[in-house]
């Protein structure tokens, strides 16, 4: 894109629109369907997690806090929520791709359009709120608009000063500092978070296991009326600095060593360290032209360093897979990945070799939003936002790998020096566009939308010497839903939304977007009870799979796109809540049910490991997506004193969907309990047990081996006001 779009850009009256309205009122920005009152009022499946939700639990691990919502399908892979993996509604949940996730509104991934995988993911401790969008209501969102968005929402910036601490124990222990508040129109909002785990793996070699994490996050508003008298404006700018390093692993273990002690790790993964620092930086300017014209501009930039190095296999001979599955054939490279054999140095087949994946993403776009609050024809209200975003992103990859040894217990590099193995570099450029109306007339809530992505794509590889460009042709994303309301207390919702993956970059020309046709029907009663039940019907014209490392694709194949031809999904979302009263107690009661029904709808030659490779035949069922998941809470409170016991169920799913060589990971019901004491009105003290019959269960079969769930655990925590 010229440096001329960039800016007329700059000065461009447009925005970018976002489902959850945001509308400046004085001082204050209301959003709107921010609770779970006004998502009665939704036209669209959305789902909102308040403060006190989020904080119930004490969870850091944004896996754990979704389980209760619907039609939200989760791959555990590290136990602690390091690298999420989600999906909706039969979307696969590897890596996040097909969700777009933001924080504040704006695209949060290291790179959305380039790299849609999600290594990062922000602190949920930073949270006072999420939304949760699925189906029709994420039609506004892109640069996916098939498996929906999650906006994650930052803490405001406190009225009045305030500043609290927070200090955990236990497994993982967690200090956090915020401060803030306004004085003479100008705001500012600063929080430290320092968390680090053991890790519930070990190692007998006694190598480290666990991770360590700093996240340090600034806000600052300045109220424009406040220096100048006839604006009603405001400037907001925030900065992120984060940090990890953790000792985690691709690599699980045979059945046979699972069986004998499920959290234990081969001495070959001792290297195996994740290494990453995330800087974060946000301009916002908001006005409200008149009454019913508000306006904000917002530059942000992302970037986003790695070294994840992790042993990859060995140099020659069997592959980590073959010997896990088969370590009765491979019993040398068995007792070598577990390190009860040297390694002889003169033989390529008993040779680990470490890759070193070290990675740098840059993202930065200018994102503008104007909505027009108007009075139509015939009594009616229109909300209209008009939108346009220009995002460029970029990934430089420059892998290596290095030949090491096991010797007594332990690698050993052999003096080779590190060998590059991938070095290249890929970038987007895209435009997005944005109209919008809902309609608003009596009981009737229409929502009218569609976004256009056009996007750039360029892939440099010096080794290759490949210099490749492609374009995702100009897609026209429309969306449509409805809400009635009936009575006070009843409503009906529905809709369709056109579905979309785009093309990323270097792929072949075979390498069709995936396209489906999406449609949602719901009802809700919020008077007796909340409850919602939404039906949701997914066909996809070309399903479509990338397989990545974290997938168990290496070489010619890692990050290389396959179509894999029709699919069809089809489920249900149920969801309730109540709270029962006698005298002083309260007991609050909810519980969320999701069927869902997933398959191939046709015949295709798979060359993705991710989905298997061979021959898919129509019926085979999508991998990682259970038929059916429920979550059941039960609470009780008596004066300062609250607790709750949850059961979260994920029934049985597919490794992958050809038959042969098809693995199937065990369903699983998991019990939490907290327990909270409200001493004062400015502090607390909490207990909480996750896993609390301390359950043995499969997380994951890949990349390679099984991966153990998370085992029982118990944390306190105490917060205070001062």
């Amino acid at each position: 894109m010229s440096k001329a779009i960039w800016f007329l850009l700059l000065f461009s009256p447009f925005t970018w629109a976002q489902t959850s309205t945001q509308v400046l009122e004085g001082d204050t920005i209301y959003v709107i369907g921010a609770d779970e009152d006004e998502d009665f009022l939704a036209s669209g499946s959305k789902t909102s997690l308040n403060k006190q939700e989020l904080k119930k639990n004490q969870y850091t691990d944004v896996h754990r806090i979704l389980k209760k919502v619907p039609g939200v399908f989760l791959q555990e892979e590290d136990g602690e929520g390091l690298r999420p993996n989600i999906g909706f509604r039969g979307t696969h949940p590897h890596r996040s791709k097909k969700v777009t996730i933001l924080e504040d509104g704006l695209l949060i991934g290291p790179a959305p359009y380039s790299a849609p995988a999600a290594y990062y993911f922000p602190l949920m401790e930073k949270m006072e709120g999420m939304d949760v969008f699925k189906g029709t209501s994420a039609g506004a969102y892109g640069p996916n608009s098939l498996g929906g968005a999650v906006n994650l929402k930052t803490a405001v910036i406190p009225e009045k000063k305030r500043h609290n601490l927070k200090l955990k124990l236990g497994p993982i222990r967690h200090a956090k500092m915020q401060t803030g508040g306004f004085h003479q129109g100008i705001g500012t909002l600063f929080q430290a978070n320092h968390l680090k785990g053991k890790g519930f793996k070990s190692l007998s070699n006694g190598a480290k296991t666990g991770f360590e994490k700093v996240d340090l996050h600034l806000k600052n508003q300045i109220r424009l009326s406040k220096i100048l008298p006839s604006s009603n404006g405001r400037l907001d700018t925030k900065f992120n600095y984060a940090t990890e390093k953790s000792h985690e692993t691709y690599l699980g273990l045979s059945q046979a060593d699972f069986q004998i002690n499920p959290y234990q790790r081969y001495n070959s993964t001792s290297n195996d360290l994740m290494n990453w620092t995330h800087y974060q930086g946000e301009w916002a300017l908001t006005n409200k032209i008149s009454s019913y014209i508000k306006l904000k501009n917002t530059f942000y930039y992302r970037q986003f360093v790695r070294d994840w190095s992790k042993v990859n296999g060995f140099a020659s001979g069997p592959s980590i897979e073959d010997v896990l599955n088969s370590p009765e054939d491979y019993p040398i490279q068995h007792a070598i990945l577990q390190g009860r054999r040297n390694s002889n140095p003169n033989n390529q087949d008993e040779l680990l070799v470490i890759g070193h994946n070290r990675r740098r993403y840059t993202s930065m776009g200018l994102q503008n939003n104007l909505s027009l609050d108007l009075k139509g024809p015939l009594d009616s209200y229109h909300l209209v936002n008009l939108g346009l975003r220009v995002h460029t992103d970029q990934i430089k990859r420059a892998h290596t790998i290095e030949d090491h040894v096991m010797e007594k217990q332990f690698l050993k590099t052999i003096d080779l020096g590190e060998i590059a193995s991938n070095y290249n570099h890929d970038s987007a450029r895209a435009l997005t566009l944005y109209a919008g109306d809902e309609i608003s007339y009596k009981n009737l809530i229409i929502n009218i939308g569609s976004r256009l992505e056009y996007v750039q794509y360029r892939r440099e590889n010096i080794y290759q010497n490949l210099d490749q460009k492609n374009t995702d042709s100009p897609y026209l994303i429309p969306s449509a839903n409805f809400n009635y309301q009936f009575f006070d207390s009843f409503s009906i919702n529905g809709g369709y939304i056109h579905g979309l993956t785009l093309n990323g970059p270097g792929q072949t020309k075979e390498v069709m977007p995936e396209k489906s046709n999406n449609f949602e029907f719901g009802v809700r009663h919020n008077k007796f009870f909340k409850g919602e039940l939404t039906g949701f019907y997914t066909h996809y014209n070309n399903i479509k799979g990338t397989c990545t490392a974290s997938s168990g694709c290496t070489g010619a194949d890692a990050d290389q796109e396959f179509n894999g031809g029709e699919a069809k999904v089809l489920g249900y979302e149920f969801s309730a809540s109540k709270t029962l009263k006698r005298g002083q107690f309260q007991f609050p009661l909810s519980v969320s049910y999701t069927k869902t029904m997933g398959h191939f709808a046709s015949n295709v030659q798979s060359d993705n490991k991710e989905w298997g490779k061979g021959l898919i035949r129509k019926g085979d069922p999508l991998p990682y997506i259970s038929r059916d998941q429920y979550s059941i809470s039960i609470g009780s409170n008596y004066k300062q004193i609250s607790s709750a016991l949850t059961f979260n169920y994920t029934g049985k799913m597919a490794d992958q969907a050809i038959a042969e060589g098809r693995k199937i990971i065990p369903a699983r019901g998991l019990i939490d309990f907290n327990l909270k004491y409200q001493y004062s009105k400015t502090g607390s003290l909490s207990l909480l047990v996750d896993n609390l019959l301390d359950r043995t269960y499969i997380a994951s079969l890949r990349p390679m081996g099984m991966r153990p769930g998370k085992p029982r655990s118990l944390s306190v925590s105490w917060v205070q006001d001062i």
